[in-house]
């Protein structure tokens, strides 16, 4: 993203028009000169690798530039797009022409950074256990030993066994604590709860034997004291309120699972509500039984969206004596080439149009609005969480790289995930006017794209300055991940936002014995049936 030429003066406030602004063609940047750009780009790595002057002449031209693009990454696949000067031609602003040509610019600019990278056929995703400040990561998957494959395929079809026997008896428990629906309603619930526990255990199992990984929590002064460690077991203990509403920056598919697992920690896990795209109520047993945990599953479309919500966001909020998590994820979708073409289109959609992230999708605020307007009786503090995976390649998108196959069939996965909370009283949210809540919310998303830049470049997340709604940044987007100085001095202000001592934890169950809850109903249900047949048979027998 390029932050650069923004107007001097306040900016306005947010309004969304239905026309595309118009940019002025201050500079040229076409998408051919990209192009050519990224074809310097590859030819000066082939030179880099036969000549080591070089080399050398590359990197005395990066250290000697005027300016160094804030979130560059510090590996060789800057070196050459600074040194073949795809960065200085980054810097200008889009015409109305180029500017239709983003996503494309973007791809190819991606992929000479990526290609131009040297490889080896040693290294593989489980190798590289650094943050990427410390090295340049290549990932390829080296070829596995028989006995390694067969340790594989072995995890993986237990976790295969291990999903579908427990997808089954979660649902057949549902099924079991149905007739309680028409002796008490709060019976009812408390059971589908209980249901969602187990759920909740499953996922956590999953992660623990498939993809054993450790999670870092910090954040600033308003969530001080809420991670903290059992001094006799060594678990996490997250000590947020029963009642809470929880967002986040959504980069891969299973964001929710981790923050599901948050919720155990805080013994919520039975109590959280997600948002979620309306396809995922298809799968088959799962979208079933997510349905009996009152999820929301939206379709996108506002007029079917309301109803859901104004129904589901009613029935908690008067349910005061059940706890309640609700986590939405404000980006709507994963952070990918798709997602990243609807961002623009959507950022293009305001006068002045908003600048695009580069680490982050731009949030839609009609969700969360609606979220805190139906709770804000009930629910007093909305936590945010902001989500860096390491290893994630410069220039590759999360949800490529860490895919669910990739995941849970290679092996490859994060082995370190990184939290930034933030906690915001619902009192000192404006959420009562729309366009104030949009700048608002805006200003937050600037605000992690900062935190997540600044992590990708130094390794941690350090103390970040405050957006101000007022300095929300609206520029030309372009969307791209190098060669890019971003104004940080014109976009922020500095606020108190002092670094809490960072908490780690491993993503596990309190105990392994835990798995055996889930199974628990179906089998005593199972016996007794067992029982009573033998005793009637001998009853009738006799």
């Amino acid at each position: 993203m390029t932050l650069e030429d923004r107007p001097s003066s306040p900016a306005s406030p947010l309004t969304s028009t239905g026309a595309e602004p118009k940019y002025s063609a201050t500079a040229t940047t076409s998408r051919s000169a990209a192009a050519a750009a990224a074809a310097a780009a590859a030819a000066a790595t082939s030179a880099a690798s036969a000549a080591s002057a070089a080399s050398a002449a590359a990197a005395t031209s990066v250290s000697t530039s005027s300016t160094t693009p804030v979130g560059a990454p510090s590996s060789t696949s800057s070196t050459l797009l600074s040194s073949s000067g795809i960065g200085s031609s980054l810097s200008s602003r889009l015409t109305d022409d180029a500017r239709d040509d983003v996503p494309d610019l973007r791809k190819e600019l991606f992929s000479a950074a990526i290609d131009s990278r040297p490889t080896s056929p040693t290294e593989s995703c489980s190798s590289h256990q650094l943050p990427l400040h410390e090295h340049d990561p290549t990932y390829m998957h080296r070829p596995l030993s028989l006995l390694a494959r067969v340790i594989q395929m072995s995890k993986v079809s237990m976790t295969i066994l291990l999903i579908v026997t427990s997808s089954v008896s979660i649902t057949t428990t549902q099924l079991i604590g149905y007739p309680l629906w028409y002796v008490s309603r709060d019976w009812y619930r408390a059971w589908m709860d209980w249901t969602k526990q187990l759920f909740g255990i499953l996922l956590t199992s999953i992660t623990q034997f498939n993809t054993p990984l450790t999670m870092y929590m910090t954040g600033n002064r308003t969530v001080e004291g809420i991670f903290t460690r059992n001094p006799k077991s060594g678990h996490l203990e997250t000590h947020i309120g029963d009642r809470a509403i929880v967002i986040s920056n959504h980069q891969l598919y299973t964001d929710w699972v981790y923050l599901w697992w948050f919720s155990m920690t805080a013994h919520a896990h039975g109590s959280i509500y997600i948002m979620l795209k309306k396809s995922l109520a298809k799968i088959p047993l799962w979208g079933w039984g997510m349905k009996n945990y009152r999820f929301f599953f939206l379709s996108r479309s506002w007029a079917q969206d309301e109803k859901i919500l104004t129904e589901g966001l009613s029935r908690i909020n008067v349910e005061t004596q059940h706890p309640a998590w609700i986590l939405l994820f404000p980006e709507g979708t994963t952070i990918s080439a798709n997602g990243v073409n609807k961002t623009i289109e959507y950022a293009n959609k305001f006068s002045p149009p908003l600048a695009v992230p580069k680490h982050v999708l731009i949030p839609r605020a009609r969700g969360l609005r609606f979220s805190i307007s139906q709770l804000h009786s009930t629910v007093d503090t909305v936590y945010d969480a902001t989500i860096y995976y390491e290893g994630i390649p410069t220039g590759q998108f999360g949800e490529d790289f860490y895919s669910m196959k990739s995941m849970y069939m290679k092996q490859c996965y994060p082995r370190r995930i990184h939290m930034y909370w933030r906690a915001y009283k619902v009192a000192d949210i404006p959420w009562q006017d729309e366009a104030q809540f949009e700048e608002w919310l805006q200003a937050r998303w600037q605000e992690k794209d900062l935190l997540l830049d600044k992590f990708r470049r130094t390794g941690k997340f350090g103390a970040v300055p405050s957006v101000s709604p007022a300095h929300v940044a609206r520029v030309p987007a372009t969307y791209l991940d190098s060669g890019v100085q971003i104004e940080q001095e014109r976009m922020v202000e500095q606020g108190p936002s002092e670094v809490i001592q960072t908490v780690t934890a491993p993503v596990e169950l309190n105990s392994v014995t835990e798995v055996a809850q889930i199974f628990i109903v179906p089998v005593t249900v199972a016996l007794l049936a067992r029982l009573g047949y033998k005793a009637a048979s001998a009853i009738w027998g006799a």
